[in-house]
């Protein structure tokens, strides 16, 4: 019995030492730990998912994550394939915002400058305030320098939001809608950087009046199209944390429930969020949620907030991804190995869809591009258009007016006709003039010779002369059009030319 007494009196002693010591630890630490473990789930549920877009690679960048291969090979390619050119000034905001996040300068993100395409857009708030938000939000995300004379400096972009707001305190998506709780605090995080001018702070007081009287009970927010939304919790917790605004204690935000504990309330079992239990876990509401959760842990830990990237770090690139061509089974067996060089050397690319088109004709714009992407031209006059049938809104334009400019191209008088196909002798004139090749021919015999132009019959020896150009059965058939298979084949020789 008294053994007995002992060890009972022992297991209470230690019982009561472990409570003490549970009590000495603060409650922060817990609710912490319960964060942190709630971001590593929805983030690895975006990864397993493949649902990881542009703005998901920011919150795994400011989670400090290692971010997906192939994630980032598909944010560069994306910028790569449009050639910096995108229909909306908030594409170029958002590309802005990733890019700082990672590290990168988005005044030369792959070799364009967002930031210009940003402050010189004249169609900043065309599709809404959302535009003008992120804009506002990309120019601060590193303090990127605007120059005096640009369309959009930063004042003028905080007087347009201003302009925006509602009698109630809300901000709307465009002049003629109403208050939205989302847009309402996405600006709210636009202008938390200029709360040292009296008009802003202001505005953001009666904005966050008109929050708090939206806010349930429960400390969520409803959505007319989604009902109870998480969304509008993220952007909120986004907002606060960025005015540094406490969600958990500041008692405008703090009812039955508050902000933090809500968010947390859409996490599904598999580590995803979804406003509704039954219909389970979205990469977009997943991602939002992230976004918010992320921007409180960094409230939380007093890091740099969401959107101030002075402590962003470079991600490195992976190397090349390797192409892989849906079609390379229709390709000739002697031109696969070229398509796929010039795809990963970047002096190529397919026609859409995973698709090269090997048996397809080259147009004179598509050879003038890959020479431009081959020897690296750079424009050196941003005078007037030099063909008529060149304007400056196609996607070839850039690349015409470089091998015109060196000299490589002449036109049909005032025309380049960029989409007629390109013939076998203009493509050897053209590689010809490219390279500055004069060396001297002799022997050289083709027996359609006769069928070329005159200013063609140099090019036309000098290609067969070198093996880089070679026709069937001694004939170059000048005029005959050139495949897209050929043009790859032929292009690998010419980069392989000492």
């Amino acid at each position: 019995m008294n053994k007995f007494n002992k060890n009972f009196k022992r297991t209470i002693s230690s019982l009561m030492i472990l409570m003490m010591i549970i009590t000495l630890i603060p409650l922060n630490v817990f609710a912490e730990d319960k964060l942190v473990k709630s971001m590593d789930s929805g983030a690895k549920w975006l990864i397993e998912n493949d649902e990881i877009d542009s703005w998901a690679i920011m919150d795994l960048a400011r989670m400090d994550k290692e971010i997906p291969e192939t994630s980032l090979i598909e944010f560069r390619e994306e910028i790569k394939a449009s050639k910096g050119e995108f229909k909306s000034a908030i594409d170029y905001a958002k590309y802005s915002i990733v890019a700082s996040s990672l590290g990168l300068d988005a005044t030369d993100l792959f070799g364009y400058n967002f930031i210009e395409k940003i402050y010189d857009n004249e169609d900043i708030f065309v599709q809404g305030y959302n535009g003008g938000v992120f804009a506002l939000i990309a120019l601060d995300s590193k303090n990127y320098d605007i120059p005096n004379d640009a369309k959009w400096i930063r004042e003028n972009i905080i007087l347009e939001l201003l302009a925006g707001q509602k009698e109630d305190g809300g901000f709307g998506w465009t002049k003629d809608m109403g208050s939205d709780v989302d847009m309402t605090a996405m600006a709210l995080q636009a202008l938390s950087n200029y709360q040292d001018k009296e008009e802003v702070k202001i505005a953001t007081n009666k904005a966050l009046d008109y929050l708090s009287k939206n806010q349930g009970k429960d400390g969520g927010y409803e959505n007319e199209w989604v009902g109870d939304s998480s969304e509008s919790v993220a952007q909120v917790l986004i907002a606060l944390t960025s005015l540094d605004i406490n969600p958990t204690e500041d008692e405008r935000f703090v009812k039955d429930g508050n902000l933090v504990d809500k968010l947390l309330s859409f996490q599904l079992e598999d580590g995803g969020f979804g406003n509704k239990k039954e219909e389970g876990s979205s990469g977009f509401t997943t991602e939002q949620a992230l976004r918010g959760l992320v921007s409180y842990n960094r409230y939380v830990n007093e890091d740099f907030k969401l959107y101030d990237m002075k402590d962003a770090k470079l991600v490195e690139f992976p190397a090349k991804a390797k192409v892989n061509f849906s079609d390379i089974d229709k390709a000739s067996n002697w031109a696969k190995e070229s398509i796929n060089k010039v795809a990963e050397l970047e002096l190529m690319s397919g026609k859409g869809n995973n698709l090269f088109d090997p048996k397809g004709d080259i147009t004179r714009a598509e050879f003038a591009t890959i020479l431009s992407n081959l020897l690296k031209l750079e424009r050196t006059n941003e005078g007037e258009e030099v063909f008529t049938d060149v304007k400056s809104d196609a996607w070839y334009y850039d690349a015409v007016m470089k091998v015109s400019e060196a000299g490589i191209v002449e036109g049909n008088g005032n025309k380049f006709l960029p989409k007629d196909p390109i013939t076998r002798e203009e493509m050897a004139v053209m590689i010809t003039r490219a390279l500055a090749l004069d060396t001297v021919v002799e022997g050289e015999e083709i027996k359609d010779i006769d069928e070329a132009h005159d200013w063609a019959e140099y090019s036309i020896k000098l290609m067969s002369h070198l093996s880089i150009m070679k026709g069937d059965n001694g004939k170059f058939n000048p005029k005959g059009k050139v495949t897209r298979e050929m043009s790859a084949t032929i292009i690998v020789r010419v980069s392989e030319l000492n």
